[in-house]
């Protein structure tokens, strides 16, 4: 009996040494009253960095030219200016970097924070982070990044019915698409204030339902998972679930880095009117929809469809490369972080296809080659349609051959088409004819 009793006793004491903190109404009332920066310390996380081969990461900064001993100037001239893509893996070129040895605290960066009261029984923190861009260069033929990113944590706080007490019940950690959305006590590692205070980082681990999480950002993209993952180093793997997040460097971040960044403020309206190019989720704009969004998508990268009708040039017969035509009626492209682009005409005698981009003769023998398989029917002995003249029902058939439409994947706002791939116009009638061609796109927008 007493054994069981004592047993009793450690595990009641275990648990109430991992639970999270909990506020009253009246607190809860005052703490947003008063602007928010306290309940958002409360809870805040500690953030991790890491380096993979050998190259360190982009770091959090100032967007208005701020620094750890200067705050932003919020006007268009001191914006801080975005960090060029530079060859992967070197991921952290010409952007702030940590700047101080691995495995030791990184410097000071702001967070940009909102808060909103979205009912009577839930609060959300946003914590917004700036940096000047993400992602790399593979092989100077595509770009995984972005000039600018900003990336967020989203603290759900709720209130107990029964108690009237309020805790922290969710985080939403963003990531390479929406969030990620986990339960409070199921944060993989989380930290008491005193060890905050203490300066403990890397220990303890895996110890859960306290009020500070461990909060890891990817190396390359700046997603933000609750583990660490130090497996997969390639460029592709960056943009998924598997990016390395490690934990070299850490930060907890001061009040006085706290920046407030709803539209009432300076900051938010500095922010909200700042052309910040793809990467359009800043602080005000998230703030919007944060009680909007329950499941913690981000509206920013949601699925988004969009058509458009446009002409092609008149042709006559023969093969035209279109690719320079078909960006600059669909400058929308740009807006898509991942996605895919289908054109289709809307004509039985002509065709679009993907080729060689380069040599134009190429095209010449891609006509000639037709007429050889579907040739005209001069003596009208070998096609039974034969009313809109001699070309016209070898250009249906060449039509059928080559098809009316193309899809092509989009990757951070171009076309991810390879290195000698153009789009192709194929026109089949001897005279000139214009073409209609339907765009749409369906991706997720950046």
């Amino acid at each position: 009996m007493w054994l069981n009793s004592r047993y009793t006793v450690l595990a009641a004491l275990v648990a109430q040494a991992t639970a999270v903190t909990q506020i009253t109404d009246a607190n809860m009332t005052a703490l947003l009253n008063q602007g928010g920066v306290e309940l958002a310390d409360r809870y805040a996380p500690l953030w991790f960095f890491g380096e993979a081969l050998n190259e360190v990461p982009c770091y959090p900064t100032w967007a208005f030219g701020g620094s750890p001993d200067s705050p932003d100037v919020y006007d268009t001239a001191h914006r801080t200016a975005p960090a060029p893509q530079c060859e992967y893996p070197d991921v952290g070129c010409k952007c702030r970097n940590p700047g101080v040895a691995a495995g030791s605290p990184g410097p000071a960066f702001p967070i940009y924070y909102t808060v909103q009261r979205c009912n009577e029984t839930e609060v959300r923190v946003v914590y917004n982070l700036f940096y000047e861009k993400d992602g790399a260069e593979v092989l100077d033929l595509i770009e995984t990044g972005h000039d600018y990113d900003w990336e967020r944590v989203i603290i759900v706080h709720s209130r107990n019915d029964a108690t009237k007490l309020w805790a922290p019940s969710r985080a939403l950690l963003s990531a390479h698409s929406g969030y990620h959305n986990i339960v409070w006590s199921k944060i993989h590692s989380t930290l008491t204030t005193e060890e905050i205070e203490a300066g403990d980082a890397k220990t303890p681990a895996g110890v859960q339902n306290n009020d500070h999480p461990k909060v890891y950002v990817s190396w390359s993209k700046h997603a933000h998972f609750d583990t660490r993952d130090t497996i997969w180093v390639d460029p592709i793997s960056q943009s998924t679930d598997n990016a390395f997040r490690s934990d070299d460097w850490w930060y907890y971040v001061e009040q006085k880095y706290y920046i407030q960044s709803d539209n009432s403020t300076a900051a938010g309206k500095a922010l909200g009117s700042t052309d910040w190019g793809s990467a359009t989720s800043n602080p005000p704009y998230v703030q919007a929809s944060v009680s909007s969004n329950p499941q913690g998508r981000k509206e920013t990268q949601k699925k988004m469809w969009f058509q458009k009708t446009f002409t092609l040039p008149s042709r006559s017969r023969g093969s035209y490369l279109i690719t320079d035509h078909v960006l600059s009626e669909l400058p929308e492209i740009r807006d898509y972080k991942v996605g895919m682009l289908n054109l289709f005409v809307q004509h039985t005698s002509c065709a679009l296809s993907l080729n060689e981009n380069w040599d134009e003769d190429v095209r010449a023998d891609m006509s000639d080659a037709l007429d050889r398989i579907a040739p005209y029917d001069k003596k009208g002995n070998l096609y039974r349609h034969s009313a809109e003249g001699e070309d016209d029902m070898p250009a249906h058939i060449k039509s059928a051959l080559i098809g009316a439409s193309v899809t092509i994947p989009i990757s951070n706002g171009r076309l991810a088409t390879g290195t000698w791939q153009g789009i192709w116009h194929l026109e089949f009638r001897t005279s000139r004819h214009s073409r209609k061609v339907v765009a749409t796109i369906q991706g997720e927008k950046a």
